[in-house]
Parts: structure tokens; sequence; C-alpha cells
């Protein structure tokens, strides 16, 4: 009897090793309420890409995508778009630039496009009317209006004015750790 009482409380050990110290947080993961705001999850967005298809950050679930919201009447929005170009090739498989020009002046974006930006591997866009990207992406006001969306979905940055090479790749960097 003892005998079979220390096979099953060996047993009962092995099992608890294998499985029971289990801590992996992706289980725990409770997806957050959407809204504009670091910790929410980004609104449902659809904005018209240049080549005429319809893009949504939800389309890239499991990337972390950047929404860029910018003008070509903008000096600082034009400022930032060679960075945003160079993580866009630096991390195209892991990261997806989607830059969105305000209803305002758009009809400008296209040729700006064409001439600086060939073979970019941004997905440069046109914001809807009411400016849905720039308002999801936490727009107050000014642009350029710029929100990084984890793999999950949730926004982890969101802020106005020029993001910076350094600044872009530390955060991207993070999220990649």
């Amino acid at each position: 009897m003892k005998r079979i009482h220390s096979v099953f409380i060996l047993l009962l050990i092995c099992a608890l090793l294998f499985t029971g110290c289990n801590s992996d947080k992706e289980d725990d993961f409770e997806q957050p309420p959407v809204g504009t705001t670091v910790g929410s999850t980004f609104p449902t967005v659809s904005v018209e890409a240049l080549d005429g298809r319809t893009v949504s950050p939800d389309d890239y679930r499991g990337r972390i995508v950047i929404v860029n919201v910018w003008a070509t009447w903008c000096g600082p929005c034009k400022m930032e778009l060679p960075d945003f170009n160079r993580i866009a090739t630096e991390y195209k498989d892991e990261v997806v630039i989607i830059a969105a020009h305000t209803p305002s002046g758009r009809e400008n974006a296209e040729n700006y496009v064409a001439e600086g930006f060939p073979n970019s591997d941004i997905i440069f866009a046109y914001d809807t009317d009411n400016s849905s990207a720039y308002y999801a992406a936490g727009g107050k006001g000014y642009v350029p209006q710029t929100a990084i969306i984890d793999q999950r979905g949730v926004i982890i940055y969101s802020d106005s004015g020029i993001m910076s090479y350094a600044k872009l790749k530390s955060i991207i960097d993070g999220l990649l750790e």
C-alpha cells in the first residue's frame, strides 16, 4: 500500500512540474475597450490607399501598426516622412505604416508621394472626410498625429508632433522584445 501511495505522489509531483507551473501571460490577456488613448484598443477605421484599395489597421493584427496622419502643407509632417520610410523598409516584416493624408489639401498627396517616396513600403492613404483616422489616432488639433498600435491592436503611443527615427526605433524594438 505504501508503494502505491509513493508512486501516486511521485506521479502527482511530475504532473505539477510539467503542467502546473505555466505562467504564460499570453493566456491572461484581456482586450481593453475601444478608445483613442494609450491603453485602449484602436478603433476600427478604414482609409482609402492611394492605389484605391481600402485598408484598416485591423487588417494587420499580429504586426505593429503605425498610423500617421500628415499633410503636404505641413512642414513637420514632410520632415518626419523620411524617418517613417526608413522604419518601413527596415521593419517591413514586423511593422506596417499607414500614412493617411488629411482631407484638407489631399489633391497634392499623390504627386508628392510619387516624387518623394516611389517604391516605399509605407501605405499612403487619404483620411476620411470626417478625419476618422486622425481622431482614432488621438488627434486634438495638430498634425502630424501618430499612433503606434501593438500586435494585439492596443494603442501604446499617441501624440502630435514630429517623430524621430530614434524614437520610432526605440518603441518598435521594445515591442519586439
